[in-house]
């Protein structure tokens, strides 16, 4: 929610790197997840702490969603590390090499075409989607035939607006709309997908165009490693990423064990009503990794939004 107008390359890239990791073989989060400087995510202090029944917690809940064998008890140690790393919301690095990969695993990490993650960033960031604008809804439709061209079963409906905002539990928009559309796109099989990776496409208004390089805040400029525009972080950059997993594991021909899926919402900007609107549709997922900017680390949860509306009454 919180806006940027820049997006380094070479980050963008490195979370493709870690998210193509955990959407492999088993399709959830799986024991290596790579940084730039091939480290993972290792156990931190509070999470060694932790009693041994809760460890044997965090190896039993890894082992249900891995189904990693019995015998494996190796993989299972590395499991719980991460999952623990990420329940407490910090991480320590842990020197791997990428020899620790699986087959699979490297399969679809030479399948990222980072030139091809790069340029679509550019081409998110030059559409100027700010909440509640036709840009927005021409966005998702674009993404839609993306989607489907990396394989994906894709689900693109329009918002029945009326209904949402009838719903108890409608969590409010700021900006007006006439239309919205959702959009998911989930590999073929059966059952709940075991990973939903999650972007929104809308960004919020440019403000002072002065302030702008050349008064163009789509420009997608790119100066060094890092592009300049509205949404290039927050979070067309993640919503690239996202596309370059599902392309890179539909190019590699790896045959995930559990359906993976994207979901691509709009008005995240002013209360979450795409979001809100993909789940009353019935779709969701075992873990979700939503790839927002958080410096590299890995966040667990954080501080919401509330919108309302207020009155009162006064004597004159």
């Amino acid at each position: 929610m919180f806006e940027s107008a820049t997006s380094s390359l070479g980050e963008s890239m490195a979370s493709s790197k870690m998210l193509l990791v955990r959407a492999s073989v088993a399709g959830t989060v799986r024991s290596v997840a790579k940084a730039p400087n091939n480290r993972i995510l290792y156990l931190p202090p509070c999470a060694r702490r932790a009693s041994g029944q809760r460890k044997r917690r965090l190896v039993a809940l890894v082992v249900s969603h891995l189904g990693l064998p019995v015998r494996d008890r190796r993989r299972w140690r590395t499991h719980a590390r991460l999952l623990a790393a990420e329940a407490c919301g910090t991480a320590y690095p842990l020197a791997v090499s990428p020899a620790d990969l699986t087959t699979a695993e490297q399969r679809v990490m030479d399948a990222l075409d980072t030139a091809e993650l790069v340029q679509h960033l550019v081409d998110l960031v030059r559409v100027p989607s700010v909440t509640g604008t036709d840009a927005e809804s021409d966005l998702q439709h674009r993404s839609a035939r993306e989607l489907t061209e990396a394989g994906l079963d894709v689900d693109l409906w329009a918002l029945d607006l009326d209904d949402l905002r009838a719903d108890p539990d409608f969590p409010g928009t700021e900006a007006e709309r006439l239309e919205g559309y959702g959009l998911v796109g989930t590999t073929p099989g059966d059952g709940i997908p075991g990973l939903v990776l999650q972007g929104h496409v809308d960004v919020v208004p440019v403000g002072d165009l002065a302030k702008w390089a050349a008064g163009d805040p789509f420009s997608a400029r790119i100066d060094g490693d890092v592009l300049h525009g509205r949404g290039a972080c927050d979070m067309k950059a993640g919503v690239a990423v996202n596309l370059a997993v599902a392309r890179a594991i539909h190019r590699s021909g790896v045959q995930l064990e559990r359906r993976l899926a994207v979901h691509s919402v709009v008005s995240e900007e002013d209360g979450g009503l795409g979001a809100f609107a993909t789940l009353r549709r019935r779709h969701g997922g075992e873990v979700a990794v939503i790839t927002e900017p958080t410096s590299g680390k890995v966040i667990t949860a954080n501080a919401g939004a509330l919108t309302f509306r207020g009155s009162s009454q006064s004597r004159v």
